[in-house]
Parts: structure tokens; sequence; C-alpha cells
């Protein structure tokens, strides 16, 4: 790694536990689906979002919950009701003191398909540690997903589909 100049991390399960938030959504799941006459176990809900994820659903909560009931009607209020609690998420020990050894070296970008107030969290959480040397914050949309990088510079075609970082 002699030229490379950029390191980029996702956020899930990579800087930020989700553990925490996945497991109370399982759980809510468990309560909906009980309550809509579908009595499933945790393992079940769980199973669910494995084989899911080995489909690479673009969603996996809707998969999930489509191997869990047929009735859409039911899917649309029980993934309605399964609400993700982002409170729970949690830096991983040691991510702040490892980027900041890292930015030492190499400029650090975080891509990642988050929702809205993610920058905050990794303020609150002190993973956005550079904020004062960054001069531009971009967002770039990959596959209609909002995907952003904290960076000092960005170039390229200026589209929507992205550029070159520099």
């Amino acid at each position: 790694m002699h030229h490379a100049r950029w390191l980029f991390f996702d956020l899930g399960n990579t800087l930020i536990s989700e553990e925490a938030a996945a497991e109370s959504r399982i759980q809510q799941l468990v309560g909906s689906l009980k309550r809509y006459g579908r009595c499933y176990s945790v393992d079940d809900v769980r199973s669910a979002f494995v084989q899911a994820s080995r489909e690479f659903a673009p969603r996996l909560i809707t998969r999930a919950i489509e191997k869990l009931t047929d009735d859409p009607e039911c899917r649309k209020l029980i993934e309605a009701e399964a609400r993700y609690p982002k409170e729970l998420e949690s830096p991983y020990e040691g991510a702040e003191q490892t980027l900041r050894a890292l930015s030492s070296r190499y400029l650090i970008g975080v891509i990642a398909n988050q929702s809205v107030g993610t920058e905050e969290r990794l303020a609150t959480w002190g993973l956005i540690l550079l904020s004062h040397k960054i001069r531009h914050r971009v967002f770039v949309y990959l596959n209609g997903c909002k995907m952003w990088y904290l960076g000092r510079s960005f170039s390229g075609s200026g589209d929507r589909n992205g550029g070159r970082l520099e």
C-alpha cells in the first residue's frame, strides 16, 4: 500500500456494531408476526434474514418477511412495525483509535448506504475526527442509494453517477 492515498471503510459491522439493533428488530418481528397469527421463533426469523442475505436481497427485511408469510397485506403491516433502532448501534472498541492512527498516513473515507442522521451519530461517537481538515463533503448516489464519503476533494464528471477520487 505504498502508493495508496485513501482508505475507505464501510460503517455497518465494520466501524459500528449493528448487533444489538438487529437483535431488537428480530424481537420486534417475532412479536409482530405473532400479532398477525404467525408464530415463529427468534431462530426462525434470524434464519429468514440469513437466507435473504445469501440471496443478496436488496432489502433484507422485506425479503425475510416474504419468507415468513405469503400474505402481501400482512407483510406490509409487519414491515411497518419493524423499526430499525439506530440508537442501539455503537462503535466497535478501538474504531476511533484505529481511524486516528491511519489518518496520519492516509486520507480516510466512509462509504455507506446509511440513513439520515448518520453523520451526526458518527460525530457523537468520535468517528468523524478529521472534520476540521475536510474541505468538502460529497454525497454520491450509486444504484439509487445515497452513498457518502468524507474527503478532501472529488473530481470527475460531476454528475450523480460519481467521479474520481483524488
